[in-house]
């Protein structure tokens, strides 16, 4: 069973924004690194009202957690968890290695000057819409079903037996 959420809480877990420039410059880029690893950003807000964005890698998140922003720095994908009240600088995880691998074990803080970090690739390549678009994606898990086949050939059987005992 799911808990029932009230309006206000599920409007805020359902609400999207646009992805920043600066962290579709960093899909852009691990795009460019790693084509077939199926890197993507979901933007969401949070139960405290602070818009977050995630980075999915082959709709898995890379971190539990959501970032201010994504960005590019020195080659890796940096995850913003904080950023000063003139916002030039910040301070995050990195997500992804130079190389374009998943950074699974440094949890260490790096600070970033954001005039550093870039905000336009020049290479625009062509994704399908799923992956390429700059609008972020609703925060609702996909529909799945629950029964399997075998679970609904039993309802289906039982079913029948019911009908046919009530016209019996």
């Amino acid at each position: 069973l799911t808990p029932q959420l009230d309006a206000k809480q599920k409007n805020r877990t359902t609400m999207t924004r646009q992805l920043s420039p600066r962290t579709v410059a960093a899909l852009n880029h691990l795009r460019r690194l790693k084509p077939l690893d199926g890197y993507a950003a979901e933007s969401y807000i949070s139960f405290s009202g602070k818009p977050l964005v995630q980075l999915k890698r082959r709709n898995v998140p890379l971190k539990d957690e959501g970032f201010l922003d994504l960005v590019v720095h020195n080659s890796r994908v940096i995850g913003i968890q904080i950023l000063t009240s003139s916002g030039n600088v910040g301070r995050g995880l990195i997500l992804v290695n130079e190389d374009g691998s998943p950074c699974a074990t440094d949890d260490s803080p790096i600070t970033v000057n954001m005039a550093d970090v870039g905000t336009t690739n020049s290479a625009a390549a062509s994704f399908t819409r799923r992956s390429s678009s700059g609008a972020a994606a609703y925060n609702t898990p996909p529909p799945t079903n629950p029964l399997s086949n075998i679970d609904n050939e039993n309802i289906l059987q039982y079913g029948i037996m019911g009908l046919l005992a009530l016209v019996v």
